[in-house]
């Protein structure tokens, strides 16, 4: 019944002792083009498709690798991988565990490319033409307590560091921060 609040969302189509594999599919909020993003193209709502494995090598670890294509919005290729150690004790939850991502050109491309185009508009950023490699290595730790049977509650922190071109990115570099943190809370229902 674990699932990382950062994986994508999945059903299994095959349910061994130790392995899991089936579908996934994310949803990737629109990013808009207003305040320092002004001048660029607006990129809307995206969706992906794709599969992942878990693999478990012991009752308290699990190893995770989402493979990821873009299907509307941008047509990209993610691999996600991650590694948590998973604790529980009673009605809690606790995990933790390194995470790493690798894109494609056309994903990177879309977010962080900078075309001549928007350049000229923007008069801020200088062109930019992002290439394939690594995208992020980070890590999570979330907490979770069992409400009822299927019902669950929330609280994670995650920090990622932008690598390769997403880091180079002048959007990243005049904007933002290759530091990316993030604290969620939330509620969780599980379906089976």
């Amino acid at each position: 019944d674990f699932a990382a609040p950062d994986d994508a969302a999945s059903l299994a189509l095959y349910n061994g002792d130790r392995v899991s594999s089936g579908i996934a599919a994310a949803i990737i909020h629109n990013r808009g083009n207003s305040h320092e993003l002004e001048g660029m193209r607006n990129i809307g709502w995206a969706g992906e498709t794709g599969g992942f494995v878990n693999f478990w090598p012991t009752p308290w670890m699990r190893l995770r690798v989402e493979t990821l294509k873009g299907i509307f919005g941008e047509d990209g290729l993610l691999v996600n991988t991650s590694a948590d150690v998973v604790s529980r004790q009673g009605k809690w939850m606790f995990t933790a565990g390194p995470r790493f991502r690798w894109a494609d050109d056309h994903y990177n491309g879309t977010y962080f490319g900078v075309t001549p185009g928007e350049s000229l508009a923007s008069r801020r950023y200088a062109p930019f033409l992002a290439q394939a490699g690594p995208m992020l290595a980070g890590a999570e730790a979330g907490m979770e307590y069992k409400l009822f049977s299927r019902w669950r509650l929330t609280l994670n922190g995650t920090y990622h560091r932008l690598l390769g071109d997403a880091a180079k990115s002048p959007l990243v570099r005049r904007a933002g921060t290759p530091d990316q943190f993030a604290i969620a809370s939330g509620v969780r229902f599980l379906l089976n």
